[in-house]
């Protein structure tokens, strides 16, 4: 029930916990049973109505890579953070800064109650991948992007390659019996995983 002070009735207990747009409308009626014709409250403009926006932008902590420096070329790696909004999220997106490459963005498309995450990222470059996450929500307030730390609190993670490289089909290319001073060719297959 409205509170009064001589003939002024209000409320001031409304909370406007939803977006849009807000409408009061005054109803009276006095001990008779006498109608008044409803009151639409004004702002403190001209208009009919509160327009209750969101302005709060999405919060990102906890990022993670789920492994720690040093792991092995090739691997895959689940990249994650808790990402909340008092409204709702529209996207989160993980910037993927690898060591010899352009950045590129991929999508955090599974979710887990407030952890988006990715778990299909292939570390197939050596040295140092960044992951940084960004989100918006659906009012587009933009959270503050953030580094996600490896499980030693790097700010990256790095990559290693510890295969040996590989090397098959030595030949000489003369037979047994050479003369001094003759020059020969010797061949070999090499091959390794990087370069």
């Amino acid at each position: 029930a409205p509170k009064q002070s001589g003939n002024e009735f209000f409320n001031d207990t409304v909370v406007l916990y939803q977006t849009g747009q807000w409408i009061f409308t005054f109803h009276a009626n006095d001990t008779s049973a006498n109608n008044a014709t409803p009151a639409i409250a004004q702002d403190g403009g001209s208009l009919s109505f509160i327009e209750v926006r969101d302005t709060t932008n999405p919060s990102i902590t906890n990022a993670r890579i789920n492994e720690s420096s040093n792991v092995v070329l090739g691997r895959i790696v689940k990249v994650n953070a808790t990402v909340t909004d008092n409204v709702n999220i529209s996207n989160v997106t993980i910037q993927v800064d690898p060591p010899n490459a352009n950045p590129f963005n991929i999508t955090a498309p599974k979710q887990l109650g407030n952890e988006f995450y990715n778990d299909t990222v292939v570390l197939n470059q050596t040295g140092q991948w960044i992951f940084t996450f960004h989100s918006n929500d659906t009012s587009a307030n933009n959270a503050t992007p953030v580094i996600a730390q490896d499980g030693a609190s790097n700010s990256y993670i790095n990559v290693i390659d510890n295969t040996s490289p590989t090397v098959s089909n030595v030949r000489i290319n003369a037979s047994s019996n050479v003369a001094l001073n003759r020059i020969v060719k010797i061949n070999a297959t090499v091959t390794d995983d990087v370069a």
